[in-house]
């Protein structure tokens, strides 16, 4: 009786008792007389009414939500309080009581489908804010995601107008749990947005080495040659170790970018040719790792770099001589105090060395005080 009362703060207040999902009294139709109450003149009781339907759990608070969304929609700060109601009403946490439970498999699908809407919304900053949303509702940990939910965001995102957006979905697509994820990432390499490019073919990258996926489309990235792109992809066929003529394209690709890269880029380049394991890059990382030569000294974050990228090349390099001189040169710069950089860059090498005396080098380095 108190929801249909003349009174406000008896009508609100029995609302906001029955859209408690943990109560046996829950009732949905608590969610209309909420709904009404987003639209109250007093700020305070519409707050209330949004605050409700946010932990209510329900499609029925999405759609009440929703629905304010449209009639406020150039309303900035409206906009983004009711896309946050919606993203804490979808979001299912791990505790969750078993009406929750119980309803999860609607409530998360139906508040994606509202904040999804938004991606084509006239003001940027909405846009974004409804694609954090989303992932508040699937989960900022990839890893425990529920990929039909995951692809249910991300597949829309793939095709939105703001290339923000489509760069924010191709970064979240590197870890996804099916393989519908490769086709949406190469769908963005022909993108017209340089940076939706660059992310795409990362996590394209990524997915080629923690996941198996098919490495032609980076290979076909390599052929096409566009400056933003090569890294990423010869990064990711890097790791790949597959000793064929692809690998001599991925060397060429990497020696570019190590030289004429731009600050960053050149690093990444160099970690990857050791990761490649192609002997045919020893001498260039060797002089970077040594310091240069007199005419072109390197940079210390190239050294740094360098003095890595030696370490995973080591056990690839089947020359006595060599593989000496690289563990000498990990063996110093593991000692060098002075340049705390360049000691953790070669305990990652000695990491990927990964033999008896390696351990004993970086335990050593530990007994040394070496590291923070």
């Amino acid at each position: 009786r108190a929801l249909s009362s003349d009174h406000d703060d008896l009508r609100l207040r029995a609302a906001e008792l029955l859209a408690r999902p943990s109560t046996k009294a829950f009732d949905v139709r608590a969610a209309d007389v909420l709904g009404a109450f987003l639209r109250h003149d007093h700020a305070t009781l519409a707050n209330r009414a949004r605050g409700a339907l946010s932990a209510m759990k329900h499609p029925a608070a999405v759609a009440a939500l929703s629905s304010r969304i449209d009639e406020v929609s150039t309303d900035a700060p409206a906009v983004h309080a009711l896309v946050d109601a919606i993203a804490g009403c979808g979001a299912i946490t791990r505790d969750s009581s078993p009406t929750v439970e119980m309803n999860a498999s609607v409530v998360a699908p139906a508040a994606l489908d509202a904040l999804i809407r938004l991606f084509d919304h006239d003001i940027a900053d909405v846009r974004s804010t409804a694609f954090d949303a989303c992932i508040t509702v699937v989960g900022a940990e990839k890893r425990h995601r529920v990929a039909k939910l995951e692809l249910q965001l991300l597949a829309p995102a793939v095709r939105a107008k703001d290339p923000l957006v489509r760069r924010r979905a191709a970064e979240e697509l590197d870890r996804t749990d099916d393989d519908a994820a490769d086709a949406l990432l190469t769908s963005l390499f022909l993108d017209r947005d340089a940076e939706v490019r660059g992310a795409a073919v990362s996590s394209y990258a990524a997915r080629v080495r923690r996941r198996g996926a098919d490495a032609a489309p980076l290979v076909d990235v390599l052929k096409r040659g566009r400056r933003e792109l090569v890294l990423p992809a010869a990064a990711g066929l890097a790791s790949l170790h597959q000793g064929s003529a692809r690998d001599s394209a991925v060397l060429v690709a990497l020696l570019l970018v190590a030289r004429a890269g731009e600050p960053g880029e050149r690093e990444r380049a160099l970690v990857a040719l050791g990761a490649l394991g192609d002997p045919r890059a020893l001498d260039e990382l060797e002089i970077i790792a040594n310091g240069g030569t007199s005419d072109a000294p390197a940079e210390p974050s190239m050294r740094v770099a360098a003095t890595e990228a030696l370490g995973r090349l080591h056990n690839a390099v089947s020359d006595a001589d060599a593989r000496s001189r690289i563990w000498q040169l990990l063996d110093a710069a593991a000692s060098d105090v002075a340049n705390p950089e360049l000691v953790r860059a070669a305990l990652r090498g000695l990491i990927a060395v990964d033999d008896a005396r390696a351990g004993k080098r970086m335990a050593d380095a530990l007994g040394e005080h070496i590291l923070d």
